[in-house]
């Protein structure tokens, strides 16, 4: 089992960021009963969630869990239910301030306090995910195999969240919410090592075809598909053309052709495809292909590796993004953090052109800025803060100095 990272400093991402990564024309529609005629509103977010319990609820049913149905029913009715209710709670919130509502922010903060609790960002806290995780090591305790098929449905069921997000709550990919569920996918993961368990279980290949047992369907397909996962050939993987010309890799082109490999492989997806699903699913085929030639295994397990660091790498860029939603301007997250309590603190007091050419000052002084001056008043008018020019005249400020400096204090100790 791996060791559960320290706890995380919760910081709650910018209303406007929020709205800005929606389609709040859309979410309105899903936020409604009824619709104008009277008639039950069929997109209403709590009629399209309960739709997809209860047909998750039923299918399992028809597994073959046994009697870890009931515990898998709990994870959907308790742990999933609350993650979804709390999301149109943060998106209520969001969608309000956007329509100007006064008390928006009674939704937006308490929601993501929320979330924070569920995710266990704190000490102390009852009910959370952690419960949901150290049950599920209970189980490895008892049936490694059978605890890897429920860690590997868990995921299951909160990438397909994702997707409802997405397709039916309207909450665009490079919405800041996505990166919690990211989170709780992480913590699935690492509850349970793979190579621990292969240790465990009397059959490692049993083991292998666990990794997708169990990916629930509305309906069954009307037509037997292929598997993008099975029936490949090891031999045929490793191959890259180079000017209309298939070359094989081997031990010793390994560094050379290992770049294009990975450009190759992913260009064979959809745009619609992220990065980490591409890299997923090239994983979980890694773990399919089944050889007996030795230099074939090296390579599998160098190109295994290979994934696993840009995956790593890609989490990284995804939590600093969602921590740090204006990379062209905030040098990272702190600073952006540092920008947002300031902002707090001027945004409804006279004289912004004063205000926010100081903050610009003061943040470029400590290279905590990335941009000019003109593309920082761009961006103060998308958070509705509109100044004509940076003031020059506003380069030093005794008060406004010491209220930045206690700010930056506080955030960088």
């Amino acid at each position: 089992m791996k060791e559960s990272s320290a706890k995380q400093k919760p910081t709650i991402p910018d209303v406007n960021e929020f709205i800005r990564f929606m389609d709040n024309k859309a979410f309105e529609i899903i936020c409604q009963k009824k619709l104008v005629n009277g008639k039950e509103n069929k997109h209403f977010n709590e009629i399209v969630f309960m739709k997809w319990l209860n047909q998750r609820s039923t299918d399992l049913l028809n597994s073959e869990f046994g009697e870890k149905i009931k515990w898998l029913q709990e994870f959907l009715i308790e742990f999933c239910k609350q993650l979804n209710d709390i999301t149109i709670k943060i998106a209520t919130g969001a969608h309000m301030n956007f329509k100007n509502h006064s008390k928006w922010n009674n939704l937006y903060t308490s929601g993501y306090l929320d979330l924070f609790h569920l995710l266990d960002y704190g000490n102390g806290y009852l009910n959370t995910i952690e419960d949901v995780l150290i049950s599920l090591r209970l189980n490895w305790d008892e049936n490694p195999l059978l605890a890897t098929r429920m860690q590997s449905y868990c995921i299951d069921r909160i990438k397909e969240m994702k997707r409802i997000l997405e397709l039916n709550y309207h909450l665009k990919k490079s919405n800041p919410i996505y990166f919690y569920y990211d989170e709780i996918i992480s913590k699935f993961k690492d509850r349970i090592d793979f190579e621990e368990t292969k240790l465990r279980v009397e059959n490692p290949i049993d083991l292998v075809e666990s990794s997708n047992v169990f990916h629930v369907r509305p309906t069954p397909p009307t037509k037997k598909k292929t598997n993008i996962v099975n029936n490949i050939n090891p031999k045929l993987y490793f191959q890259v053309q180079i000017n209309d010309t298939n070359k094989v890799i081997d031990i010793e082109n390994w560094n050379e052709l290992k770049e294009t490999l990975y450009q190759q492989k992913i260009e064979n997806y959809h745009d619609k495809y992220e990065i980490r699903d591409i890299v997923d699913i090239e994983l979980r085929k890694l773990s399919k292909l089944k050889t007996e030639d030795q230099e074939l295994s090296i390579l599998i397990k160098k190109f295994q590796n290979y994934l696993n660091e840009i995956m790593d790498k890609q989490i990284h860029i995804d939590k600093e993004k969602a921590e740090n939603p204006y990379s062209t301007v905030f040098i990272d997250s702190k600073a952006y953090r540092i920008f947002t309590r300031l902002n707090d603190l001027y945004k409804d007091e006279e004289n912004q052109t004063a205000h926010y050419s100081f903050i610009y000052y003061a943040m470029q002084k400590d290279k905590l800025v990335l941009c000019s001056g003109k593309k920082f008043i761009d961006f103060l008018s998308t958070l509705n803060i509109h100044i004509d020019k940076i003031d020059s005249r506003q380069y030093t400020s005794k008060t406004k100095q010491a209220a930045y400096d206690a700010i930056k204090a506080h955030i960088c100790s």
